[in-house]
């Protein structure tokens, strides 16, 4: 199982991005709307995988969040979005960052996350 983190402030799409992912065979090891919790969360139990929206509601973003977890942490990160990502390219891309989604995420989407972590993994490994 892909122990994974969702970082999304809107209650809704994070329960549905729950049930997807789940379904998908990951194991949500926590989940937060937050960007102070969710940077501790994810430096107290580092996940396999990183599912970050860009925009949360707060001073924090998930910009913000990947470049504090990035100074320790290497996560494989999947960005999501209701934003153009052409506006956010520089500030998202770094090593560890596997794909960035439109929201909302269909089952395909989650499908192409779950199939984009292991090739991450795989070519990692060689």
């Amino acid at each position: 199982m892909i122990r994974t983190i969702i970082v999304e402030d809107e209650v809704l799409i994070r329960i549905a991005l729950r049930s997807k992912l789940e379904s998908a065979g990951c194991e949500i090891i926590g989940e937060s709307g937050d960007g102070a919790e969710s940077i501790a969360l994810i430096k107290k139990s580092p996940p396999d995988l990183l599912l970050l929206d860009i925009k949360l509601h707060g001073k924090i973003s998930g910009i913000d969040i990947l470049k504090e977890i990035n100074r320790s942490l290497s996560i494989p990160t999947v960005f999501i979005s209701a934003y153009d990502f052409e506006d956010y390219k520089d500030e998202i891309s770094c090593d560890n960052m596997i794909a960035a989604y439109d929201k909302p995420l269909s089952d395909v989407d989650i499908m192409g996350i779950v199939d984009a972590y292991k090739e991450f993994i795989k070519n990692k490994k060689e």
